[in-house]
């Protein structure tokens, strides 16, 4: 079973610096996830995961000369590391460039029930999240622009975020 967050403190508190090093570089080495994380965090850069997530939907949804390949979960794992280490507003304007992306790839190509699904679901966890910051630092004109075009498949949703926030005075 694993270790709780309250376990693996004391434990790393009780551990001397060559030892907590160890731990480190331990964890670096097991995976490139933990790599990727790691160095983000060490070297305050997060451009290389977010350069990861942006290849990953690129790669969905056909940004490029390739054939798009409409499998999402890729491009969703890539921006949940990049929640982790990123601002929120920044991960918002990737969660947007997703819908966005998704949405142009389905106006061109075409595609299954469960890309609108997926875009649904990544345009509602967006909408959550700007919902949470202050409402003068959203990029409107990004989410105007994606509402714009799931209007027409009965998704937007961007109203209810424009209520929500003169309800609240404008999010946290």
């Amino acid at each position: 079973m694993p270790m709780t967050l309250t376990a693996l403190r004391r434990a790393l508190q009780d551990m001397d610096a060559p030892e907590l090093r160890g731990v480190i570089e331990t964890l670096f080495q097991a995976s490139t996830a933990n790599k990727n994380l790691l160095t983000a965090l060490l070297d305050n850069d997060t451009s290389g995961l977010r350069a990861k997530a942006e290849a990953e939907i690129a790669r969905a949804f056909h940004l490029g000369k390739h054939t798009p390949t409409l499998k999402t979960s890729g491009a969703r794992a890539a921006i949940a590391a990049y929640a982790k280490v990123a601002s929120p507003l920044e991960v918002l304007t990737l969660q947007l460039q997703f819908v966005q992306a998704g949405m142009d790839c389905w106006n061109g190509f075409g595609g299954p029930d469960s890309l609108l699904d997926s875009l649904s679901s990544m345009w509602e966890s967006a909408l959550k999240r700007a919902g949470e910051l202050p409402s003068d630092t959203l990029p409107w004109a990004q989410l105007e622009a994606v509402n714009s075009l799931l209007t027409d498949f009965g998704i937007g949703g961007l109203e209810a975020l424009d209520e929500e926030l003169d309800e609240d005075g404008g999010g946290s």
